[in-house]
Order: C-alpha cells, then structure tokens, then sequence
C-alpha cells in the first residue's frame, strides 16, 4: 500500500453546506485506487482509501465533486469544471490534510 496521508474537509456551494456529494481524490500520476468519501448535512467528508482504511495516497490530485452518481451528465447539478471536467487540485501530505472546497457558481 502506498503511503497515505488523511483527508478531510468541508464543501460548500457559494458559502453554503453541500450534503450528499461525492468527493474524489485521483492521484495525478494515475496510479493507486480513488480515495472517495460522501459529505454530510454540514458538508463534511472524510475520504477512504480501501474499506475502512482512511486517507489518500500522498502526492498531487485531482479531485472531482459530485452530486450525482449516476454517468450522465444531465443529472449532475455542479458544473463539468467541479467533477467530469475538473479544475481542482489538491497536494495530499503524510498526516492530516483539511481540505476545504468552497464552489462558486450561480
């Protein structure tokens, strides 16, 4: 397994809680497993790596956020540059990372 750093944070859509989304960190370098976790009704996660194994693999991500898991694009309510698309990054370190991802859109 690789070396893992934890992840956590919250996620809010124009300054305000998003519940129920996806948070995916894919290592840029395209190797190891997603690290994914679901927000709460505060806009909480905390990402796994494999089944009750916390963190992601340390190193540069990119990281996509849905709200839908389904494959199609019209049931996604965040636009393509948060998930299918995404703009996002984040640098995973060993020990704890609070991410925070504040999205804007209208």
């Amino acid at each position: 397994m690789p070396p893992l750093g934890k992840v956590h944070g919250t996620v809010t859509v124009n300054g305000k809680p998003l519940a129920d989304a996806i948070v995916c960190f894919q290592a840029e370098d395209g190797k190891g497993r997603v690290s994914f976790g679901k927000t709460d009704a505060e806009g909480h996660y905390d990402v796994v790596y494999l089944r009750d194994i916390h963190g992601a693999k340390v190193g540069k991500h990119r990281v996509a956020i849905r709200t839908s898991a389904s494959p199609y694009p019209e049931e996604e309510s965040l636009p393509p540059h948060y998930n299918s698309k995404t703009e996002l990054e984040a640098d995973v370190q060993p020990g704890e990372n609070p991410l925070d991802f504040d999205l804007i859109f209208h």
